[in-house]
């Protein structure tokens, strides 16, 4: 595990330094990239690091409601779960991350924070971006037809 954390470090690290010092675009095969400026990149870097505590903090606080377990024991629970949806290519990872999870923290009380974790953490937000949308599409036709 530290390993694979001293690797993540490094990757972070040389995209940083890479936003720094490669200032024309980098290819890789028939495709070119424009590398953010390095104000970008640790914005980037900060905000990935950001959502991923908050999402971890979120599924710990419905967790140890039940069941004590440390913040960082679930962080790293998360981790792999996550990387396990990732290599899977379902969308959201579902029923992915649940796998996971429960096959590191088996029993009922596990379920229930998983199915309250989505809907925080999933369902909410889509149905405030679809009200959302919505209303803009809304407020654009009023302002269209006028």
């Amino acid at each position: 595990m530290r390993l694979a954390g001293i690797a993540c470090g490094a990757a972070i690290a040389a995209y940083l330094a890479a936003s720094i010092w490669l200032r024309r675009p980098v290819q890789v095969w028939h495709w070119h990239f424009a590398l953010p400026t390095f104000r970008i990149a640790a914005a980037q870097v900060a905000a990935g690091a950001v959502n991923f505590a908050l999402l971890t903090a979120t599924l710990h606080f419905l967790i140890v409601a039940e069941q004590p377990l440390p913040f960082f024991t679930t962080a790293a629970i998360y981790l792999l779960a996550s990387v396990a949806a990732l290599i899977s290519h379902i969308p959201g990872g579902l029923g992915v991350t649940e796998f996971v999870l429960l096959s590191f923290l088996p029993g009922a009380s596990t379920w229930g924070a998983l199915i309250v974790f989505r809907v925080i953490y999933y369902f909410l937000p889509l149905m405030l971006g679809g009200m959302v949308l919505g209303i803009g599409e809304v407020i654009e036709r009023r302002y269209r037809a006028a």
